[in-house]
């Protein structure tokens, strides 16, 4: 599966050799050793002409390492350049937009960070001539459902499953699917994100990834809440718990606190109002996260308790 993808891609950079050299098969390969393929890149492209196909292939690795390890070291002016690069091929544009749109969003240039956004995900949906990576779908899929335009999202997210039906491996598309899910929850689609979190359970299961497998579980458990199933809801939140046990042991993390706030919700919505209280009183407030703050202060609310003030955390 991985050779055939690093068979599309190169057929799409239209590589001429010396980038057989390269040890990595796939975006997700480079990745997984990040600092290892950002300094093999790095070392290849300083005999490698810029603009050729071969130096397009290896800034395509060499960007997304770089991005995934410190997005802080890629500048907005460096971004700018490659995104003015008009004659690039589009596996190259697509994933220079897509670093650039979250650039300049995360500096507060929302209008221009949403128009490159745009761009790349125009660009992936007429690019015809091969198949998309599913890592770069699900950050596009991200990226529109974090600008709010779910519309755009759910779009991207249908046409990516279709065209990535061929892709057999569960474990390639585990990104894609995780991004799906989290649209289709966003728009209340409860039963779609079901399926595609369970896709995502089942591809980490198989490989036995606990943390990976804590996410997806807790993500099936917050959507079983939503839908007032609140039996199925407990079941994947007490197995994200133990997930997380496996892979930390004892040491304490935010993710291991949103899970228990989950459960003491569940407490209260079951009529349990005791043990509501006496979970809350084991929480440390210093290991809520912000974005989970407003449920810790609704639930510390609903124990008649003051709940702590706004700027905590």
């Amino acid at each position: 599966m991985r050779d055939t993808i690093r068979i599309i891609i190169s057929l799409s950079f239209l590589i001429s050799g010396s980038v057989n050299a390269l040890s990595y098969t796939s975006l997700d390969s480079c990745l997984a050793s990040a600092v290892d393929c950002k300094n093999e890149t790095r070392q290849l492209l300083k005999n490698t002409a810029a603009g050729s196909r071969d130096w397009y292939m290896l800034m395509y690795y060499n960007l997304s390492a770089r991005w995934d390890l410190d997005n802080l070291s890629l500048t907005r002016q460096e971004l700018s350049g490659y995104a003015d690069m008009t004659d690039a091929p589009d596996v190259f544009k697509i994933v220079v937009y897509t670093i650039y749109a979250k650039k300049l969003l995360s500096i507060g240039e929302t209008e221009q960070g949403t128009e490159y956004a745009h761009l790349a995900r125009d660009l992936i949906m007429r690019s015809a001539e091969y198949a998309p990576d599913p890592r770069r779908l699900a950050e596009l899929i991200i990226l529109h459902n974090y600008l709010k335009d779910y519309d755009a999202a759910s779009e991207l997210a249908d046409w990516a499953v279709r065209r990535t039906e061929n892709i057999r491996n569960p474990d390639a598309k585990a990104p894609l699917h995780m991004a799906i899910a989290h649209v289709a929850f966003f728009i209340k689609d409860y039963d779609k994100a079901l399926q595609f979190y369970g896709y995502v359970a089942e591809a980490h299961e198989h490989k036995n990834e606990p943390l990976q497998l804590s996410n997806a579980y807790s993500s099936l458990g917050v959507v079983y809440l939503h839908k007032e199933e609140y039996k199925q809801a407990r079941y994947y939140l007490r197995l994200a718990g133990h997930a997380l046990d496996q892979a930390l042991g004892t040491y304490e993390t935010g993710d291991k606190t949103y899970i228990r706030l989950r459960l003491a919700e569940l407490d209260f919505l079951e009529d349990k109002k005791e043990a509501a209280i006496a979970a809350l009183a084991k929480i440390d407030p210093g290991k809520v996260h912000k974005h989970h703050m407003p449920l810790y202060r609704k639930l510390q609310t609903q124990a008649g308790q003051s709940p702590p003030p706004m700027e905590m955390r």
